[in-house]
């Protein structure tokens, strides 16, 4: 499967964003590592974001982006590129955060979590019409109505497409 997903990126007008492919790459190879039951591996990848996200919470952001994607070069989860975004977001560099939160969704597309702050990150920059893609994509994904954080960023999203509907039918 990675062989196929690397040849078609590299087939000339094929538009395989290179974040999709770095995610599989990252998935497969993190569900390969996750196999071979390496607890001592788990361990140092939670103490790794850990620290990152510490650093992340302090502002030292430089400093848990290199943290962070030590991390994400051991584990498949996409944590460590949705905070290694905020980082990119905090410092100003809004193209490696939306790389970052795309590699995160690519990761795991059902996941709400990058799309919101990819939505939040194009209201930042007032795009308005790429922020209402993003939150209208949220909008029609089924979630656990029991998991609390996941219900408040789905109305979250449903909020932001309400108001810029609204804000594009009053033009």
């Amino acid at each position: 499967i990675l062989l196929a997903i690397m040849k078609s990126a590299l087939i000339p007008g094929n538009s395989c964003p290179s974040g999709v492919l770095l995610g599989v790459i990252v998935l497969i190879l993190g569900v390969f590592n996750m196999k071979t039951g390496d607890r001592q591996r788990i361990s140092k990848c939670e103490e790794i974001f850990d620290r990152g996200y510490d650093l992340h919470l302090n502002s030292h952001y430089k400093e848990s982006t290199a943290v962070l994607f030590s991390g994400a070069m051991l584990s498949p989860d996409p944590m460590f590129h949705i905070i290694i975004g905020k980082n990119n977001e905090a410092l100003g560099d809004f193209t490696s955060a939306q790389r970052e939160y795309e590699t995160a969704h690519f990761m795991v597309p059902y996941r709400i979590f990058p799309l919101e702050r990819l939505m939040r990150l194009k209201l930042k920059q007032h795009d308005n019409e790429s922020a209402l893609m993003y939150a209208e994509q949220v909008e029609d994904m089924p979630i656990n109505e029991n998991h609390k954080g996941m219900a408040y960023l789905k109305n979250v999203c449903c909020s932001v497409v309400d108001s810029l509907r609204l804000k594009q039918s009053s033009l």
